[in-house]
């Protein structure tokens, strides 16, 4: 499964990275269905960031977290993802955070997504990442609305 997801994600970017400009970041959850960007292209604010959407079935498919480093065209390159956290919070307002420093998520947070419902948001923030040169930065946050 991590090398067809290899795959998939080397040939979305392959022929998406044309479009992109060069030193861009971009975080990624990766779950069964894919790969999933949200809307973080859209804005560059965190305090601005747009929800996308995903149905339940992506929703308690993911299981990973990681980040995509663009240096120029045609060459993107995995980056190492030191933390992130991922929030749960139901339509009734209940919060449920997993702080994870892997890109893995934990077995309790896969149990927790197969929990969720519809209308249920999704949100990893507090990213942090580290370049092959050990220089370290924060992320701006991915909000998923799930359907």
């Amino acid at each position: 499964m991590k090398t067809y997801l290899r795959y998939l994600l080397i040939i979305f970017l392959s022929v998406t990275s044309k479009l992109i400009f060069a030193q861009e970041v971009y975080p990624v959850v990766i779950g069964t269905s894919g790969l999933f960007f949200g809307k973080y292209n859209v804005v560059n604010d965190a305090t601005r960031v747009l929800p996308d959407t995903i149905s339940i079935t992506e929703a308690k498919g993911i299981f990973a977290f990681n980040a995509i480093y663009v240096v120029k065209p045609n060459s993107p390159q995995r980056i190492d993802n030191i933390q992130f956290k991922m929030t749960i919070l139901e339509k009734n307002g209940k919060q449920t955070t997993f702080s994870e420093y892997a890109p893995f998520l934990s077995n309790t947070a896969k149990e927790r997504l197969n929990k969720v419902n519809s209308g249920d948001r999704l949100i990893f923030e507090s990213i942090e990442v580290r370049f092959p040169n050990r220089e370290t930065r924060s992320l701006n946050l991915i909000d998923f609305i799930i359907i």
